[in-house]
């Protein structure tokens, strides 16, 4: 399902019209999600993951799928690796990973995100998908829409900027 939900909520943001120029995709497995970026938004894709078969696996699917010239792929946990600029700022994360290593990119996530950039959680149960929209809202985070089925549950956030005050 949670694969499923990534896609979902990705559609969501296309249909919104919303067009992410830097995304990064944490976990990103076999590449499916970020391959589907790749052809729906035409946007900067920076695809990792902390297990080399998977990194060699997205790798061999973006050059089957021809996104090579906008997927790069590194074999790093979370946001912070070798080739990652810790100071990136990203219009969309995509997280399709396990609880605890998404509550552990919360904060990272954060500080990565561009003002008014999404992020998407995935790979959680309702009860957790419920606990990160109440951490969600300690960090600025507004919930645009979420999908649940079959006690798994994806959460689609905006980083929701904050007005500054004039004087």
């Amino acid at each position: 399902y949670s694969t499923k939900f990534c896609l979902e909520l990705i559609q969501v943001l296309k249909k919104r019209g919303v067009n992410p120029f830097t995304i990064i995709d944490v976990g990103c497995g076999t590449g499916i999600l970020s391959i589907a970026m790749a052809k729906l938004f035409r946007s900067r894709i920076i695809a990792v993951d902390n297990d080399i078969h998977s990194v060699q696996m997205t790798k061999r699917n973006i050059v089957v799928n021809k996104v090579v010239q906008c997927v790069k792929v590194y074999n790093s946990s979370g946001l912070i690796g070798n080739h990652l600029n810790s100071r990136a700022k990203y219009d969309l994360i995509v997280a399709n990973i396990l609880f605890k290593p998404i509550k552990i990119l919360m904060r990272s996530s954060i500080t990565n995100l561009s003002k008014g950039g999404f992020l998407i959680l995935s790979g959680l149960n309702i009860k957790q998908a419920r606990q990160l929209k109440e951490i969600s809202k300690q960090f600025g985070l507004k919930v645009i829409d979420e999908r649940k089925e079959a006690n798994w549950g994806s959460l689609l956030l905006k980083k929701t900027v904050v007005k500054e005050q004039s004087n």
